[in-house]
C-alpha cells in the first residue's frame, strides 16, 4: 500500500473516532494491533492493556464515557513509507466517570480539556493499520488539573 493510502486509512478512522463509531474504528485495525500511550507515571496505562481490536475500542468507550462532547481536531498529518504523523487537538469536558487502564476510577470534575496530541501509526506491507504511539505534553495536562504549568 502508498503512503497515501495509510494517510486516508488514518483520515477515516479521524472521522469515525469524531462521530464516536468504535466500530467503524476499530475494524480498520489489524487483530495484533498495539497501542503505545507515551506517560509517566507508566502505572496509569499498562503496556499491553490497550492491544488488539477490543483493548482499543475499550480506550475509546473510557473517552467517550468521561468525556461526552469530546472533539478530535485534525491539525496536521503526514505520510512516509509505512509511517503516518498525525498531529490532533482534544477537547472536551470531564463530565462522566474515568475508568483508567489500571483501573483508577477518577469521578467527573468538570474540568475542560484542550491537549494536542502527536501520534505515529505503523503500517505493514499489505497496508494493515499494526501500530500507533501516542505522545501528549504533560505539562498541559498538569495544567488542567492545577490551572498552572
Amino acid at each position: 500500500m502508498s503512503a497515501e493510502d495509510n494517510k486516508n486509512k488514518i483520515l477515516t478512522g479521524l472521522k469515525a473516532v469524531k462521530a464516536h463509531d468504535v466500530e467503524g474504528f476499530t475494524r480498520l485495525l489489524e487483530p495484533g494491533f498495539k497501542l503505545y500511550v507515551i506517560t509517566k507515571p507508566e502505572q496509569l496505562f499498562p503496556q499491553g492493556s490497550l492491544n488488539g481490536r477490543e483493548g482499543f475500542g475499550t480506550y475509546l468507550n473510557m473517552l467517550y464515557t468521561a468525556f461526552a462532547d469530546v472533539d478530535f481536531q485534525q491539525l496536521n498529518i503526514d505520510a512516509q513509507g509505512n509511517m503516518v504523523h498525525q498531529e490532533f487537538r482534544i477537547t472536551g469536558k470531564h463530565t462522566g466517570p474515568l475508568v483508567l487502564p489500571n483501573g483508577v476510577k477518577v469521578p467527573p470534575t468538570g474540568i475542560k480539556i484542550d491537549l494536542q496530541i502527536e501520534v505515529f501509526h505503523t503500517f505493514n506491507a499489505e497496508g494493515g493499520f499494526i501500530s500507533s504511539t501516542g505522545y501528549a505534553n504533560l505539562l498541559d495536562i498538569m495544567k488542567m488539573f492545577t490551572g498552572r504549568a
